[in-house]
């Protein structure tokens, strides 16, 4: 925006360009012309501060490098049973790994040997 600013075109052309309000332009217009490159950094937000740093993260990640069949339950448990309810843990987990649930097969079906063979093959690698 502040580039397109300085190359003369109009807080409403560039909102235009950008597809966003002419007064988000000119307020991160006024931010860089009051306060430089510092004004376009993120500013604190309202709120309670977010659970899990990047400690955590790399916590997790070092769990998740051994072997075994992990769960939220179980990380959570070999994490020292954090103050974090399981759903955020999950979002965490989510950041450093890609969480995925074995396909459901019914017991009744004639091809559930092969599906489950297809699946273990996919989890040993």
């Amino acid at each position: 925006m502040v580039l397109l600013s300085v190359h003369g075109l109009s807080p409403a052309q560039i909102a235009e360009l950008l597809e966003c309000d002419a007064s988000t332009v000119r307020r991160w217009i006024g931010r860089f012309s009051h306060h430089g490159v510092a004004g376009l950094a993120d500013r604190p937000r309202s709120g309670r501060p977010r659970i899990g740093g990047p400690r955590l993260l790399a916590r997790i990640t070092a769990l998740l490098e051994q072997a075994g069949p992990w769960t939220v339950p179980k990380l959570w448990q070999y994490l020292g049973r954090p103050k974090l309810s399981p759903p955020t843990l999950y979002r965490r987990l989510r950041i450093v790994a890609i969480w995925r649930r074995p396909e459901l097969v019914a017991r009744g079906d004639p091809d559930r040997w092969r599906v489950v063979a297809g699946i273990a093959a996919r989890l040993r690698e």
